[in-house]
């Protein structure tokens, strides 16, 4: 299973670009693992006044 979500991501991935007359361009690389901070519950400056 893994290794169809690795071949699957890989293949959904745009295609790398890079215009040499101008000097810049796209590279797009797959990260191995990614986190997210979603906070949750009241602001600590809240709490203060409750």
């Amino acid at each position: 299973m893994l290794q169809q979500d690795k071949t699957l991501s890989r293949e959904e991935l745009p295609e790398n670009w890079k215009d040499e007359k101008e000097g810049y361009g796209q590279n797009f690389l797959p990260v191995t693992s990614a986190g997210a901070y979603i906070p949750g519950g009241q602001p600590v400056i809240l709490l203060l006044f409750l």
